[in-house]
């Protein structure tokens, strides 16, 4: 059984943050490992967490981004430089169906082959370690995420020192 906890801490080991529509959770996380918790807070709530224990807010990050960037919406966002925690939306983040994806756990994206009745495309996301996570959004939409959150990497010269 899922363990259901009150919050959650994004860490390294973080890869997603799903949302949930339960009386008792409003987030399934995914961690490396295997591991999953059910969390009592949506996944934003997590996220603008993960900002103030980074010494920042989400909508500092996200507008500093959104200036440096060019990005005009659904912008990646910096949680930890030094542990180099970087998550980017699947859909708007005021969407109560905005999964969020942790970038340095992705090994491929991968458009889903029709099957059945879908007549709608979707994606897998295959993580390093294996899992692979299907989502409803269209390959263009989470590979497009995919590659502005590597450009914006490419422009933080701090987060390619740390080693």
């Amino acid at each position: 059984m899922i363990p259901i906890l009150e919050n959650y801490e994004i860490n390294e080991k973080t890869k997603a943050l799903i949302p949930q529509k339960h009386m008792e959770y409003r987030t399934l996380v995914i961690e490396t490992g295997g591991k999953k918790y059910y969390i009592n807070k949506t996944p934003i709530e997590l996220i603008e967490h993960a900002c103030i224990q980074g010494w920042s807010t989400l909508s500092g990050r996200r507008n500093a981004i959104l200036k440096r960037t060019g990005f005009s919406r659904k912008v990646p966002i910096l949680l930890d430089i030094t542990r180099k925690i970087i998550a980017f939306p699947s859909k708007s983040p005021k969407s109560d169906e905005c999964t969020w994806i942790f970038y340095h756990h992705i090994l491929n994206i991968l458009p889903d082959t029709k099957s059945g009745n879908s007549t709608r495309p979707s994606t897998t996301v295959l993580f390093k370690d294996g899992y692979k996570l299907h989502m409803e959004e269209s390959y263009y939409i989470i590979n497009n995420q995919y590659s502005r959150t590597l450009k914006f990497i490419n422009m933080l010269p701090e987060y390619n020192e740390i080693v």
